[in-house]
């Protein structure tokens, strides 16, 4: 299911069915309500923005929604009644406004940490080749194009931008296959020195329902099998976890790779260590 292939210069035939797919933007953003740090992720389709922030102090997650423009953003909160809005203008990765409420304003600025998709690609477009195969096909704005060979069975499709590597460039996942929980993707990672998207390492292939977690610099993921089995990912920088829960038994085992030496260890995992150490980061990733 996750084969796939790569082709830089693919002819494609006039019978072709174009389509030009749904595309989400994943932002993380980091700055400052008053002299309080902040820490924001915000998820983008067309002019529409949801997400969350928090303060670096307490770490309590903040759900905003809102609509963002060429030049401006405005996003609104709502805690137990108190409604506040961020209003602030975005050019060259930063931006500049206000917080406020009914009794309050504060300055806000934030500095986004990942390069928009667009700053690189002009269009993007899915061809269906034949049946649950189709060509993602990237016209970039140097001129160049890339044509990646994909097996995808949801419909329609959808793109999602995000930097999963911390290199400051958009990669994106394209959802592979939508099945009850657990949602599957194709991924690839944006190479600046070439300009174009190559395959991931084998344990991001691999992820389901992924969660990036920017500020931590982790990416991490969660499958679910039958009604009480678990399986979580989560990857750093340097080691790649691996844990396996059983709610039934309340038996787990978690493995250890460090990425620099390969050498593996396995121990056995709690249930209040699997929930604390994978769900809980989990939970705090981007929900896309």
């Amino acid at each position: 299911m996750k084969g796939k292939s790569l082709a830089l210069f693919m002819f494609m035939s006039s019978t072709c069915m174009a389509a030009e797919p749904k595309i989400i933007e994943i932002i993380p953003l980091s700055g400052s309500i008053s002299n309080h740090k902040i820490f924001m992720t915000l998820a983008r389709e067309e002019s529409k923005i949801f997400g969350s922030y928090f303060y670096e102090k307490y770490r309590t997650p903040i759900l905003v929604s809102g609509n963002i423009e060429t030049t401006q953003i405005s996003i609104s909160e709502n805690i137990d009644g108190n409604k506040a809005t961020i209003s602030a203008k975005h050019e060259a990765m930063k931006y500049t406004g206000t917080w406020s409420n009914q009794k309050k304003t504060y300055a806000f600025s934030a500095k986004q940490l990942t390069r928009p998709y667009a700053d690189l690609i002009k269009r993007i477009s899915i061809f269906d080749n034949k049946e649950n195969q189709s060509t993602l096909s990237i016209d970039y704005k140097n001129g160049k194009t890339q044509q990646l060979t994909i097996d995808i069975y949801a419909h329609p499709p959808s793109v999602i931008f995000e930097d999963f590597t911390f290199d400051g460039y958009p990669d994106l996942r394209v959802v592979e296959l939508e099945a009850g929980t657990n949602t599957s993707y194709i991924y690839y990672e944006y190479n600046p020195e070439n300009g174009q998207y190559t395959e991931p390492p084998p344990e991001i292939a691999a992820l389901i329902n992924p969660r990036v977690v920017h500020d931590k610099k982790i990416i991490s993921g969660i499958s679910k099998n039958g009604c009480c089995s678990y399986k979580a990912t989560k990857i750093s920088s340097s080691k790649i976890y691996i844990a396996d829960f059983d709610y039934t038994s309340n038996t787990g085992e978690e493995s250890v790779t460090d990425k620099s030496t390969g050498v593996t260890s396995q121990t056995a995992i709690t249930k209040s260590a699997f929930e604390s150490n994978y769900l809980k980061i989990i939970n705090t990733g981007t929900p896309y």
